[in-house]
């Protein structure tokens, strides 16, 4: 096992503890928990420290106040700080009065080193640049700018111990910040410290100057309360941890909020504190060759194969292999522990005996009581982790491949681990494992047994994931009949020991299944990226699994799924890290931390923390993460500090001490206060942190799978496909969060007049299919297309298979000479009513004075189109609304928000529906571009009446979405102030739209942020809704965003956003990861972003962003200052991302493309509407025809 670090390096310390000499106590100085007595400086000793240190020559001799030579790990990152005894309430304890964080000058070199070798441009440090502009000592500092600057980047300012040294200490105990990777001396940590908190200092350094100020008030000594209030104590007395001061809290958070998004941005930094993980929203499916069509098998419902419905990764956890042995009686595996503390015991005569090789196995069936029999192999304990046996066959009449046995032994030689796997090909029923001894005289004596504990017949579900966030995640399954109805498991084998499973695995459908960590690096330190198998034991009945990841986050809580994820990531990501960073701890390798993660009775010693913690947890509340890590860290500190976490103590202890559990008590409380400072700035889109990353809880679905056949029928008017036929492209619609399946097939040019069929393979069953087709010319032009109703997503008449014909309706080539879009018609208000007109397009502009100051459009929201419902819906903000502002009331004219719908057929006026209110704050609309046209569609209005959300003062705020009804039938009704709500934003967003999967995204210029919104089955109070996620941050790398303007949803589900700030179209799937998706020619791999074309203009604005069918993107924007159409263009770009075309003088706000490819536009024209209601016009505007035979069209 590792040991704290024992290479050192020697240094000098200087310390600014002034304010201590007028209290005659000793101070000390603590580094890896070792006093160190520090020395107060004499003349002599001062004159001797300046000699060859340009710093402290210009330092005067009141700042210069102690000193301490003092070795120092040269191979480990430490935090370390200076004390001063003090009583309170008469028990001894020590104030600290400053803190630090020591990186080996190897780190620090090397970081210096490779800033030159980057080109990294020449900043003064951080600390300096503070120094400089203090009044005392900026005037005899500046010199060093003459040459000896660069030097002090090594030791001089390291080892001079101040405020900026507290303050850096403060930010870097941060779960998203702490990093104790020793690699090149530990450049990482030195990189953090200075490009990250050092530059948030430089930039926020009230927090370095109110430490200052404050001296040795800046924090006290407290005792440490329980959960109840009440004083925590051991065998020495009260057990104190820290308080800091409220100043020093309050300057945190902008230094903080900087720090953090420093972190995000360093590509430097990428698998330290941030991680790049690439989204996938299609399956792409080969053709079947014509031979094979049909010749599949056709199975049995009941038998059929396992599959994710959503591939990829959703919020840090990526899902592999999935595989499936179908349900047999008792299942398929055993899983048990043997312990030292057992009324039978382990004992080392027996770890004696497997280390020697002289233990083996008996594995019993039902019909055979020594089916197999294995002996495990001799090898030496590995000492510094686990070591894992595997039983060779050596006998039985079950074979060799009945079975594989393996015994896991922790490296504290307390707990052997045994596992039995049963062979998909067996057909025999595991009934036990029985362990034996052979003793060194030949004499074979039994030692344990081990029995399967499931009644009933269970298959077993086994998945590869992947968790590449930093917290530990809680997984629960639960089940569903072929009728989607939950099944509640009958004799259920629990996976948690009976002191557990009353608090954390009583739910009556839900299950526990096990704990997820990360992979990759943990505070730093790197671990093996191994796969986590999660082994699922599925009831007979089972079609679907739904599985519930829980930990600590934003949004929805779940009080099932969360409260294990939460304490083990407080536990492990929080507190871990400060024992080891206080002790100094050397982590060149991942042994006891791999040993520490993987160790079941460890995890169950966390969990049992937890016990209470959770109940009577109002939803309310738990959208609040800051009181989650509250209710947790009451509950955690007195525990940890008394060393009471049963296995988990035992580790900590062997590895740093039993003193450090309670000496760590104030800096565990810190890194607490850090990561509740964050939750404030998240909750307001002022940062990221990749441990709030993700929501509370989230699911993903395993289902069993099927075949889906069909065939596409020509258009009945011609009786054959179109003559422009070149592929057919045919994709899989699913109305829940799935990964969606697509095809190409190349057709012959001949003419084609009979069914052309399809088939998708081992797709997910489970929800609603639809099936889309679409015919493409060799020059992408759209000549067909097709789609069939909705169905279940399941084999038919018993079978696996589904079959599905789709009818196809071929597009008339129109015939033109041009190659731009056209002005076709727009909206006037004439004869007291909406009606569309033909004429050219309005030439108003941002900058076109009104007619009349009383009617002035001042801003425009969106404008989003359905197509079956036919319906358009827009906001705008002016003066001169005559509506109500935000409550039913007299009507106003001042300026206000307001929002409206009409319909996009011949009589935009039959379906004209208006908010009754206006708003103070921004409103909108976003409809589902597919929805249905029977007013069931998840078409949504954003109401801002409840104001800002706060979970204190405003629990009900927030703007919600409200939901419309849109129907061919009857006029849509929008109604603010409703006590329904789908969801809701804490902010105001920019834009949103309706994902098809059950999401709602919306962006924040403001914030630079994405935020992500899983729709619920039913609306909800207000008071429940749940809170949109946020998601990026700002920055110019791939996974963050500057000034997002526009958000549009592909066919295919990609969120695009538009930057303003980036200047590009990035791609992200509903867990807001980038998705590598635009590849234009001559660009070697495919990329998550697209800059934009320039038009060398000195400025350009961009104004909207719009996804048509293929994935042709629209850009709306201006160039200079937009007075004049001519500023005004509409670039159309292919879907790999190639520019394509550009429409001139298209003097819009806001566009909206349809399934046909007509572009709706929401123009700066005022109309004149009813009730002499100011209001923008509309126009459409056509696609270009093709042009002629053999040049490229689109």
């Amino acid at each position: 096992m590792d040991q704290p670090s024992t290479a050192s390096e020697r240094h000098l310390l200087h310390f600014d503890a002034a304010s201590s000499l007028q209290r005659d106590r000793t101070l000390t100085y603590y580094a890896g928990l070792e006093p160190h007595r520090i020395h107060a400086h004499s003349k002599a000793t001062r004159a001797d420290a300046r000699v060859g240190n340009p710093l402290l020559q210009r330092m005067p001799d009141a700042r210069l106040s102690h000193y301490l030579e003092v070795d120092l790990p040269s191979d480990a990152v430490m935090v370390t700080y200076l004390a001063r005894a003090t009583e309170v309430d008469g028990a001894a304890t020590e104030d600290f009065l400053s803190l630090a964080v020591h990186v080996p000058r190897e780190g620090r070199r090397q970081l210096r080193e490779n800033r030159l070798l980057r080109g990294a441009p020449h900043e003064l440090h951080p600390k300096l640049a503070w120094l400089l502009e203090d009044e005392e000592l900026g005037q005899g500092l500046h010199s060093l700018l003459r040459g000896d600057a660069m030097r002090l980047d090594t030791d001089l300012l390291h080892d001079l111990i101040d405020p900026f040294e507290t303050a850096s200490t403060l930010l870097f105990q941060h779960p998203s910040l702490i990093n104790l990777n020793t690699e090149h001396g530990g450049a990482i940590p030195a990189l953090i410290l200075r490009e990250c908190v050092g530059r948030a200092l430089r930039k926020r350094s009230r927090l370095v100057d109110e430490i200052r100020r404050l001296g040795e008030a800046w924090s006290r000594r407290v005792p440490l309360l329980d959960e109840n209030g009440k004083v925590v104590t051991d065998a020495e007395g009260i057990i104190f941890t820290i308080d800091v001061h409220e100043n020093v809290r309050r300057q945190m958070s902008a230094p903080m909020g900087l720090a953090l998004k420093y972190s995000q941005q360093m590509e430097e930094l990428q698998g330290q504190t941030w991680r790049m993980q690439y989204g996938q929203t299609v399956d792409e499916h080969r053709p079947v060759r014509a031979t094979n069509l049909g010749k599949r098998p056709l199975l049995r419902a009941d038998q059929t194969r396992w599959t994710l419905k959503a591939l990829g990764t959703m919020n840090g956890v990526s899902t592999g292999a999935v595989s499936f042995d179908p349900p047999r009686e008792g299942g398929w595996s055993i899983e048990e522990g043997w312990s030292t503390e057992d009324a039978v015991p382990l004992t080392r005569d027996v770890i004696d005996a497997l280390v020697q090789g002289r233990m083996f196995v008996h594995i019993e069936t039902a019909d055979d009581a020594r089916s197999w029999e294995g002996a495990f192999t001799a090898q030496p304990l590995k000492g510094d982790r686990e070591t894992v046996f595997e039983a060779a066959y050596t006998s039985g009449s079950g074979g060799g491949e009945l079975v594989r046995v393996t015994v896991r032994l922790d490296e504290l030689l307390m707990d052997l681990y045994l596992h039995v796997q049963m062979r998909s090909t067996s057909r025999k029923l595991l009934k036990a494992a029985h362990l034996y001894v052979r003793e060194p005289s030949g004499v074979e004596r039994h030692a344990w047994s081990a029995a399967v504990t499931a009644k009933g017949k269970y298959g077993q579900l086994r998945v590869d994931m992947k968790n590449e966030w930093l917290r530990h995640l809680v997984a629960y399954a639960e089940f569903f009949d072929t009728a989607g109805r939950v099944i509640t498991p009958q004799g259920w084998s629990g996976q948690l020991p009976s002191v557990l499973a009353p608090e954390f695995d009583s739910h009556a459908t839900k299950r526990y299944i096990g704990l997820i960590g990360p992979i990759t690096t943990i505070f730093g330190v790197p671990l093996p990226a191994d796969t986590q198998t999660l082994s699922i034991n599925v009831p007979e009945s089972a079609s679907s699994v739904k599985l519930y990841w829980g930990g600590l986050g934003t949004g929805e809580y779940d009080a099932t799924a969360c409260p294990l994820g939460i304490i083990s990531t407080a536990v492990l990501e929080m507190a871990l890290p400060i024992y080891l960073l206080i002790k100094g701890s050397s982590e060149k390798n991942t042994g006891f931390i791999s040993s520490l993660m993987n160790d079941p009775k460890v995890r169950f010693a966390i969990y049992s923390l937890g016990i209470g913690v959770f109940s009577g947890y109002l939803l309310r509340d738990a959208q609040d993460p800051g009181k989650a890590i509250a209710r947790v860290s009451a509950k955690v500190l007195p525990v940890l500090a008394k060393l009471e976490a049963k296995k988990f103590s035992l580790y900590l202890a062997r590895k740093a001490g039993e003193a450090v559990a309670k000496r760590a008590v104030p800096l565990l409380n810190l890194a607490f206060l850090a990561l509740d400072t964050t939750i404030t700035l998240m909750q307001l889109g002022q940062t990221t942190a990749a441990i709030l990353q993700s929501p509370f809880c989230y699911t993903t679905e395993l289902t069993r799978t099927f075949d889906l056949r069909g065939r596409v029928l020509p258009d009945p008017a011609f009786h054959k496909f179109p003559d422009h036929h070149d592929r057919m492209v045919v994709r899989v619609l699913y109305d829940t969060g799935n990964t969606l399946p697509v095809q190409e097939i190349r057709l012959p040019g001949e003419t084609l007049s009979e069914p052309l069929p399809f088939e998708f393979n081992n797709i997910a069953a489970g929800g609603r299919v639809k099936v889309m087709v679409f015919f493409y010319a060799a020059n992408g032009w759209q000549s067909a297309m097709g789609a069939s109703g909705w169905v279940d997503a399941k084999g038919a008449n018993g079978s696996s298979v589904l079959n599905i014909d789709v009818v196809v309706k071929n597009a008339l080539i129109p015939l033109s000479r041009q190659s731009v879009y056209q002005h076709r018609q727009s909206i006037v208000f004439e004869g007291g009513r909406h009606r569309w007109k033909q004429r050219p397009a309005p030439t108003a502009t941002i900058t076109t004075p009104p007619a009349d100051d009383g009617h002035r459009l001042l801003s425009m929201g969106g404008i989003s189109v359905t197509q079956r419902p036919a319906m358009l819906g827009y906001s705008w903000q002016a003066n001169g609304l005559n509506l109500p502002r935000d409550r039913p009331g007299p009507p106003s004219d001042g300026v206000m928000h307001a929002m409206q719908n009409l319909s996009l057929l011949e009589d935009p006026e039959a379906s004209y529906a208006i908010s009754p209110l206006g708003f103070s704050m921004p409103c909108g609309v976003a409809y589902d571009l597919g929805s249905a046209e029977d007013g069931t569609g998840a078409n949504f209005y954003l109401d801002p009446s409840g104001d800002d959300y706060d979970g204190t003062n405003n629990p009900a705020g927030g703007y919600h979405l409200r939901r419309i009804a849109l129907s061919l039938q009857g006029k849509p009704r929008f109604e603010p102030g409703a006590r329904e709500s789908w969801g809701r934003f804490s902010t105001p967003v920019d834009r949103f739209v309706v994902h098809p999967q059950g999401y709602v995204a919306g962006v924040s210029a403001d914030t630079s942020k994405l935020y992500l919104l899983k729709l619920p089955t039913a609306p909800k109070k207000n008071e429940e809704a749940t809170v949109a996620s946020p998601y990026c941050g700002e920055g110019d790398r791939v996974g963050l965003l500057q000034q997002p303007c526009a958000i549009a949803v592909a066919l295919d589900g990609r969120l695009l956003v538009l930057e303003q700030g980036n200047r590009r179209i990035q791609s992200f799937d509903i867990s807001g990861n980038p998705v590598p998706y635009f590849k234009p020619a001559g660009q070697a791999e495919k990329s998550a972003v697209l800059p934009l074309r320039q038009t060398g203009a000195a400025a350009t604005t961009y104004l909207d962003l719009s996804v048509e069918a293929k994935g042709y993107l629209f850009v709306l924007a201006y160039d200079d200052n937009g007075s004049q159409p001519e500023h005004y263009r509409i670039d159309i770009y292919e879907p790999d991302g190639s520019f394509l075309v550009s429409t001139p003088r298209v003097a819009a706000a806001r566009i909206a493309v349809d399934l046909a490819r007509s572009l709706y536009t929401l123009n700066w024209e005022t109309l004149s509407g009813p009730e002499c209601r100011t209001e923008p016009s509309l126009s459409m505007w056509l696609p270009p025809p093709p042009p002629a035979l053999g040049r490229r069209k689109k």
